[in-house]
């Protein structure tokens, strides 16, 4: 054998040592049950993030991706208990306010503790704010900042959120009074501008509160 041979022998074995480990995880990750078929062609994505900023094209529909439904509503549960109502929009969505700024997580209350509405910021809340329910002020509680794990960013990428957030906020918000009917939480900053998401009680059912 050669000296070329012999090199050319040991450069062809340190290669396939260095593309094994790579090999054998995209073999694995293949044989998941959840993954597509390398013989299938790219799928037409047909379905929105319901918190998409976006307007909904054409041909395609707003969606509560799995994956970041469980991690909301395990957030829901660690910060306002499972026996709190997660309420919906028309459309059996995770209720948003009407510029997408934030979602309503929960609420609950009474005449003797107040009232007290958990939102959800899936982008940087304003500095200054201001929250109301018709007329009655709100004061923010507390806002906490929480790590958006990695599988669920991917999964808002896939749904077309173009930049998934890192890192997304949730505040509570105090009333002194309970509302009555169906009522409005609005948001108003230092800009003069305003968002608001109204809560209609026929959407919002005690028996999916897990989600």
């Amino acid at each position: 054998m050669s000296k070329e041979t012999r090199y050319n022998l040991i450069f062809i074995v340190i290669l396939l040592v260095l593309m094994v480990p790579g090999g054998v995880m995209l073999f694995r990750k293949k044989l998941e049950p959840t993954e597509r078929p390398m013989y299938l062609p790219d799928p037409v994505r047909q379905t929105v993030a319901y918190m998409s900023p976006e307007e909904t094209p054409p041909g395609m529909s707003r969606v509560a991706p799995q994956h970041t439904t469980n991690w909301v509503a395990g957030m829901k549960a660690d910060i306002a208990g499972l026996a709190t109502a997660r309420p919906r929009d028309e459309l059996g969505m995770p209720l948003m306010s009407q510029s997408k700024s934030f979602e309503v997580v929960t609420y609950a209350g009474d005449d003797h503790e107040g009232f007290r509405v958990l939102v959800l910021f899936w982008r940087p809340p304003p500095e200054a704010q201001a929250w109301s329910i018709g007329g009655q002020g709100g004061r923010v509680e507390f806002s906490r900042e929480f790590a958006l794990p990695n599988r669920v960013r991917e999964e808002l990428g896939a749904h077309g959120v173009l930049v998934p957030p890192k890192r997304v906020t949730f505040q509570s918000i105090h009333f002194a009074e309970p509302p009555s009917g169906e009522w409005a939480l609005t948001l108003s900053d230092d800009q003069r501008t305003s968002d608001s998401a109204k809560i209609v009680q026929s959407f919002t059912s005690h028996a999916a509160t897990r989600n």
